[in-house]
């Protein structure tokens, strides 16, 4: 485990935690949701733990980076799907 990975899942641990997680879960099954961070990449960063528990609760779970709204604009480019752990490369 990285050191953000293991305090990150010592966080979700507690049971407040949980809460806070479901209710996102809850929030996300009624409409298009987005968690936001200030690290570029997923793999770095908590919303990939989150994101890997939203896959499994059955959503379908997308990347996108801020600094190529472009990639985005045209209808017909396919948003790159969350794949679990993997590097910037994987949202591009």
């Amino acid at each position: 485990f990285l050191t953000f990975e293991r305090i990150f899942d010592q966080h979700l641990g507690k049971p407040e935690a949980q809460v806070a997680l479901q209710n996102l879960l809850e929030v996300a099954s009624g409409r298009p949701t987005c968690m936001l961070c200030f690290e570029r990449c997923a793999t770095h960063c908590h919303r990939s733990i989150i994101a890997d528990d939203a896959v499994k609760a059955g959503f379908a779970v997308y990347n996108l980076v801020a600094d190529r709204p472009e990639k985005y604009l045209n209808d017909d480019i396919e948003i790159p799907r969350h794949y679990s752990r993997k590097s910037l490369a994987a949202a591009e």
